[in-house]
């Protein structure tokens, strides 16, 4: 059980797409590196009952980022989930959540949560959102998802 104060970090953006075609590009991880620019490669490790587990590697700017992390989707609920095993965001939960908008234009609300904790007494939820999530979390999940709102937009 982990009592670490959790640290939410979110990103959101509206994409012109159905929900299905994001949840798909979401979860085909091993494609990103040829999808977006700022994903160096992805490794599938392993694949199981419980999902599977991928090594995955980008940069912020010109810092090197690499990390663990089991994957697993959940179609009913338009999730894709991962669990970072290992890395300096060992533990964090992250939900990309999808949820079609009512109207005509079909456009799809996609939300990257991260539930980060450090279990560092006081500083933790400091470290945990400003260092690892101002600097690292949240560029590179607005940088994603913005490439993933260009690329599926063209492709209509």
């Amino acid at each position: 059980m982990n009592l670490a104060p959790s640290t939410e970090l979110n990103n959101e953006i509206l994409i012109l797409s159905s929900p299905e075609r994001i949840l798909d590009a979401a979860y085909c991880v091993e494609q990103w590196p040829r999808l977006l620019g700022h994903y160096r490669w992805v490794k599938i490790l392993s694949e199981g009952p419980a999902g599977r587990t991928v090594q995955m590697a980008a940069r912020r700017g010109r810092i090197p980022l690499k990390w663990t992390a089991l994957q697993w989707r959940d179609e009913a609920a338009r999730e894709v989930h991962f669990r970072h095993l290992r890395g300096p965001t060992r533990g964090m939960d992250v939900v990309w959540k999808l949820e079609p908008l009512a109207g005509p234009m079909g456009e799809t609300r996609v939300t990257i949560r991260h539930d980060l904790r450090y279990p560092i007494p006081f500083l933790g939820p400091l470290i945990a959102r400003y260092i690892v999530g101002g600097l690292f979390i949240h560029p590179v999940a607005t940088r994603t998802l913005r490439c993933f709102k260009q690329i599926l937009e063209e492709r209509g």
